[in-house]
């Protein structure tokens, strides 16, 4: 199995450990659909019969709260909506698919506009 790594600022301690995969081979992970799509996974988790629905999953709704008032670190926003890492994960993948929420430089989450 590949193993991926999301590069952080140069700068930051945090960022020495994907640096270091980085440099012994892992994949950059520049999003969640690359990533899917490297492993041939093909998600619809997104998709919706409504194309301008809301987060109502009590899950995506926990990522959201903790983005509100503005960008936070990845996890952070994991440990503040006390989810274990699949639901946080499967959570964001939707939020980040429908629009409702964004991954930043510097290992960043935001939400995309007012939820």
């Amino acid at each position: 199995m590949p193993v991926y790594a999301v590069p952080g600022p140069y700068t930051s301690e945090r960022s020495r450990g994907c640096h270091r995969l980085l440099a012994d081979g892992a994949l950059v992970a520049a999003d969640p659909e690359s990533v899917l799509r490297d492993l041939g996974v093909h998600s619809s988790c997104g998709e919706s019969s409504d194309p301008g629905r809301r987060a109502t999953d009590a899950d995506e709704r926990a990522i959201l709260d903790v983005v509100a008032l503005g960008p936070r670190p990845c996890d952070l926003v994991r440990r503040e909506s006390r989810l274990d890492d699949p639901r946080f994960y499967a959570s964001l993948l939707r939020l980040c698919e429908r629009g409702d929420a964004r991954l930043l430089p510097g290992d960043l989450i935001a939400a995309s506009r007012a939820n």
